[in-house]
């Protein structure tokens, strides 16, 4: 089975933003300490690290529909396969109400 959507995992996205703001205090450090040639440098290529594209890394699949019975189930999962990080969900409910 194929994966209904793949996309950026929330918290391979949170981890780099932590790792931005560690490299930009560095970098910010650095002022005054380096040679403006070297500050420069450092400033850009934490600039070209942060544009390159993120890569989808989060698969998600979901489904939804309402069995022969009446009952209605909608149930998403994802699964990233960098980090690791892992979600699902599932809900059932009759559509029919109170049958009686």
């Amino acid at each position: 089975m194929s994966a209904d959507n793949w996309t950026q995992c929330p918290k391979c996205l949170q981890s780099h933003d932590h790792r931005t703001a560690k490299a930009r205090k560095v970098v910010a450090n650095s002022y005054g300490k380096v040679s403006a040639e070297c500050f420069m440098e450092m400033q850009a290529a934490l600039d070209a690290e942060n544009e390159k594209p993120k890569e989808p890394t989060m698969r998600e699949d979901y489904e939804q529909g309402t069995d022969d019975a009446g009952v209605y189930t909608v149930s998403y999962s994802c699964s990233c396969n960098e980090c690791g990080f892992s979600w699902r969900y599932k809900h059932s409910q009759s559509v029919l109400g109170d049958a009686s």
